[in-house]
């Protein structure tokens, strides 16, 4: 990763399954004290965190200041666990690098709604009523 030095602060983002009720039997204990899934839940944990991020990204933005979500730790889990100290039983989600960058911010390049939007099943395009 380039110009990480340049990053004003990383927000990583964690989960701890013992504050997660609906996953409480999901997961078992190694040996080595990390947990290991009992199954594959489909956007399971990242959902109850997702939501904080984009909040965090938000407010950012409303101070000026740029974020990007990512999960590139993925590459280096276990030693990105072990520099910031996350217990084994802490799963690390995402990450969150805010800063300022060389570019201002300016508003969000958006495809329009009728070419992202389907209704009532794929390929279905969502068309806008005209404004009076």
């Amino acid at each position: 990763i380039e110009h990480l030095e340049k990053v004003g602060a990383i927000v990583v983002v964690c989960w701890n399954p013992e504050r997660g009720i609906r996953f409480r039997d999901e997961y078992e204990e190694q040996p080595d004290g990390t947990l290991r899934e009992t199954r594959e839940i489909p956007g399971g944990r990242g959902v109850s965190l997702f939501q904080a991020c984009q909040n965090m990204m938000l407010a950012a933005r409303s101070f000026g200041v740029q974020s990007l979500f990512t999960t590139f730790f993925y590459l280096r889990y276990d030693e990105i666990k072990a520099l910031l100290g996350i217990p084994p039983r802490i799963f690390m989600e995402c990450a969150i690098f805010f800063g300022h960058a060389d570019e201002k911010l300016g508003n969000p390049k958006r495809r329009p709604v009728p070419e992202v939007t389907h209704l009532n099943g794929w390929g279905n395009r969502y068309e806008l009523a005209p404004r009076p």
